[in-house]
């Protein structure tokens, strides 16, 4: 599993439903004759996340969720980020995120970043190291993206919103589902001539979240060492 297996991702990869979306969230204000206000795009898009799991994780044994509980349960969310992936995992064989363009993982990681402006709504991915000859879509809409930036630390992905068609050593804009944030110390423009610019992008599987706990369920431990949960887990993207 790519990321570290806290508490969080090892219930997380067993979902029985999963919920996320992208929060808009308007101002609001009320007039005094009751009429309800709104104005859109005051705020930074963010996802909120809601899942629920099986009762049939093991408690003590060996690999049981023992550890992963008291990981998980002596903090609150509030208190430390958790990094999520949807859902990737060694074992299992479907993921919320997976990649639908023409590239291989390995031609994937061979894109780069030329350009993100911060409050803009278009990633440009230059092509010109991708090895092979791949045809068809770089990027099909509903795709999910992530600049990686020069020290692999950007925290926000995003999704395509238009597909968008592969070409070989092509600068490439990508429509995605919010503007681009802005994060210290990262930036996405080019700093010489070539495609070395500023970090790669990862896709699909190799996304994540940063998120926090916002609502663990109570859980019990009930008869053949199994633990059940009594509500959902809830979680929302840090944005910083």
């Amino acid at each position: 599993m790519a990321t570290s297996p806290t508490g969080l991702m090892k219930v997380l990869t067993r979902p029985t439903y999963f919920q996320y979306y992208l929060n808009r969230t308007p101002a609001k204000a009320s007039s005094m004759s009751g009429h309800y206000k709104t104005k859109d795009n005051t705020g930074t898009p963010y996802y909120i996340f809601k899942f629920a799991t099986h009762d049939g994780f093991k408690y003590s044994t060996e690999t049981g969720l023992r550890p992963f509980i008291e990981d998980l349960y002596a903090r609150t969310g509030t208190e430390n980020e958790e990094l999520i992936a949807l859902f990737d995992d060694d074992t299992s064989t479907y993921d919320l995120t997976t990649y639908n363009g023409a590239l291989t993982e390995t031609q994937q990681g061979e894109l780069k970043v030329v350009t993100a402006v911060t409050g803009g709504s278009n990633i440009v991915v230059n092509t010109q190291n991708v090895t092979g000859s791949p045809s068809g879509l770089l990027f099909k809409k509903g795709d999910f993206i992530q600049p990686r930036g020069l020290s692999d630390n950007y925290r926000y992905p995003y999704q395509v919103t238009a597909d968008a068609t592969y070409a070989a050593s092509s600068n490439i804009t990508v429509q995605v589902n919010r503007p681009i944030i802005a994060q210290t110390g990262v930036t996405f423009s080019p700093s010489n001539a070539g495609p070395g610019y500023s970090g790669g992008v990862a896709c699909g599987k190799n996304v994540r979240f940063t998120t926090k706990v916002t609502k663990l369920p109570t859980y019990s431990i009930v008869p053949h060492d199994r633990v059940q949960f009594n509500g959902n887990f809830e979680l929302v993207e840090v944005i910083i």
